[in-house]
């Protein structure tokens, strides 16, 4: 008895330092720099990148120079310190693009729904728990809700 309740689709962006763009995208995304430049990808198992890159380049899996980085902050760190570039949540990247750390690069979001799973019998407090995850993920992430 378990339940999934959708809280919203998290915008992300792709994006990098404006040095690494100014070395690496001259031209903007082409094919060629993109099977260069080296990416930042965050495990082996997120393919929002690869898909990203298949879909719009038609690049093949993992045909692309990459770093494989499993944490957000030191993910936000690499991109910052132009090591690469690589799909970061827009809330993430918004105070760093509006100092100019970074840029967008593709000028298009990829959105990532999230969902809140829990059991379908829970008690008050966790119920309560839940209700106020949806309503605050949904004020976050500027979704309404029914009811």
């Amino acid at each position: 008895g378990c339940a999934a309740l959708r809280l919203g689709a998290m915008p992300y962006l792709c994006a990098g330092s404006a040095e690494f763009r100014a070395r690496w995208f001259p031209d903007g995304l082409t094919h060629a720099a993109l099977v260069a430049a080296p990416a930042i990808v965050f495990g082996r198992h997120d393919d929002m990148h690869e898909e990203f890159l298949r879909r719009h380049f038609g690049l093949d899996a993992r045909r692309y120079p990459h770093h494989i980085v499993p944490s957000s902050e030191s993910f936000m760190a690499f991109a910052l310190a132009g090591l690469g570039y690589g799909f970061i949540p827009e809330v993430q990247a918004r105070p760093h693009l509006a100092r100019g750390e970074l840029v967008d690069l593709a000028a298009q979001r990829e959105d990532v729904v999230l969902y809140w799973h829990h059991w379908q019998v829970q008690s008050p407090v966790m119920a309560r728990l839940a209700r106020t995850i949806a309503e605050e993920a949904a004020r976050a992430l500027g979704e309404r809700r029914a009811g």
